[in-house]
């Protein structure tokens, strides 16, 4: 449960890098496609989501389906993290 905590502080930082700022109370519930405004601010999301974490998404991950609601991103970056060991 504490690494939930940290992806979602982790997911916060990189919403707010991408000066995207939703409420930590509110994240869970939210769809990132109605803050996300063009593919650059998406793949800027994505780059400071993989500097936070330090991972790289495979390029088959980068649709912005993948990324719209943020309990898939934690899943996502479990994954990642858990493959990097």
């Amino acid at each position: 449960m504490d690494d939930t905590i940290n992806i979602k502080d982790g997911v916060i930082k990189a919403l707010e890098q991408t000066f995207i700022f939703i409420e930590p109370n509110e994240l869970d519930n939210v769809d990132l496609s109605q803050y996300i405004e063009d593919s650059v601010q998406f793949m800027s999301f994505v780059v400071n989501l993989e500097d936070v974490f330090s991972v790289e998404f495979p390029p088959e991950l980068l649709f912005l389906d993948n990324f719209i609601h943020p309990k898939d991103i934690y899943v996502l970056i479990g994954e990642l993290t858990i493959s990097s060991l």
